[in-house]
């Protein structure tokens, strides 16, 4: 969804919700959060470092100058999904972006408040139908580190995996013994030896290799 319009720093949190949001009632605390500013001068206000020569932090905002412009940024996410809102006080444009994925959606919101503003290129993952009684194979239990443990089990012909206090998530097959989270950054594959089966996880820069327990 994309909703353009002008933007204003008197304007109240539920001038950027649209029509179709229903925001259940949570007291008069949470309602009149609702009411409140989005961004005031003082908490746009540059105050430190925040990484780059180029960005700088206010009160809980991120300060970029790019291409000319001075974009007021802030983002954030849970398993699955990305939001990304920023503002262009000198034009008054904001752009809010909500995604149901695990990868930032930074650079689509920098990119609609700069044309300038560069985009990756995202590779699209093939997915592969692997057989039930292959995907039998895969199924145990398996400890990534002392704190995780994923349970893999099977529906039919799709694969789950359950990590410690998280709940179930589908995984996708690129290869036989290859599959990826679409919610996360995370790849597994699953290499038997005449020692038992083993679990190649990959998170990120974080990799590991386990055997079934």
């Amino acid at each position: 969804m994309l909703l353009r319009g002008e933007v204003s720093l008197d304007d109240p949190v539920s001038t950027f919700l649209p029509a179709t949001v229903k925001v259940p009632a949570r007291g008069e605390s949470y309602e009149a959060l609702l009411t409140e500013r989005v961004l005031t001068p003082l908490s746009m206000q540059p105050r430190r470092p925040a990484g780059s020569p180029t960005m700088r932090i206010g009160l809980g905002w991120h300060v970029l100058q790019v291409h000319g412009q001075v974009i007021t940024w802030h983002n954030g996410g849970t398993g699955g999904f990305r939001t990304w809102m920023g503002v262009d006080s000198a034009t008054n444009v904001a752009a809010i972006v909500l995604t149901n994925g695990g990868n930032s959606s930074d650079e689509i919101g920098l990119r609609l408040l700069d044309a300038e503003s560069p985009l990756r290129t995202i590779t699209v993952r093939q997915v592969v139908t692997v057989p039930a009684d292959v995907l039998e194979q895969y199924v145990g239990r398996y400890v990534i580190s002392p704190a995780m443990t994923i349970e893999i089990t099977r529906d039919g012909e799709t694969l789950f995996a359950t990590p410690t206090a998280q709940p179930r998530l589908r995984l996708w097959a690129s290869r036989a013994r290859e599959f990826y989270l679409r919610v996360a950054p995370v790849t597994m594959a699953f290499e038997p030896d005449s020692t038992g089966m083993w679990m190649r996880f990959e998170q990120g820069a974080a990799k590991t290799r386990v055997r079934r327990q």
